[in-house]
């Protein structure tokens, strides 16, 4: 096979042997038919024949009550606002407090959220008051100074209110 030689202008892959085969076939879409083949065959090569065995398939999903969906994603709030504002109140009495009461709420939602519960929530949340007055403490606690000895009546607090019950 005659290798014709490279052009100044060429970058190097012009001159090669494969350059010269594609510059003689043209593009891809207009290259010549393989020895053999007649024009009917090589028409209905270009088309594409596809045979899908379509299959109906009956799926049963639940039903979704949009209402209750969306009270418990309600009933998430206090959980995920509690723990962003704890995060970001470093330092912070106000927001501490306020991250206390709404992880203390998170904890009073019952798992089965509907709208029969919520008036329960009231009694739910006292009977957490010793948890959240401990945790309280300890934010008055960490917080230094006067409020030290705070948080160390509130945990005293906490701790009369739960021995009843023991």
């Amino acid at each position: 096979m005659a290798t014709a030689a490279a052009a100044p202008s060429d970058t190097g892959w012009q001159g090669s042997p494969q350059a010269l085969r594609l510059a003689q076939i043209g593009p891809i879409g207009n290259a010549a038919p393989p020895a053999g083949v007649d024009d009917h065959a090589r028409r209905d090569m270009h088309i594409p024949s596809l045979s899908v065995a379509v299959t109906l398939v009956s799926v049963n999903l639940p039903t979704i009550d949009p209402g209750s969906v969306l009270l418990r994603l309600a009933a998430l709030l206090p959980l995920i606002g509690g723990y962003m504002v704890a995060r970001e109140s470093r330092g912070s009495l106000p927001l501490e407090i306020i991250a206390v009461v709404l992880l203390v709420l998170a904890t009073a939602i019952p798992p089965t959220v509907n709208a029969t519960v919520l008036p329960s929530l009231g009694p739910a949340i006292l009977d957490r008051l010793p948890a959240a007055l401990l945790l309280l403490g300890l934010a008055f606690v960490r917080d230094g100074g006067f409020k030290m000895i705070v948080g160390l009546a509130l945990m005293a607090v906490s701790g009369l209110i739960l021995l009843p019950q023991a």
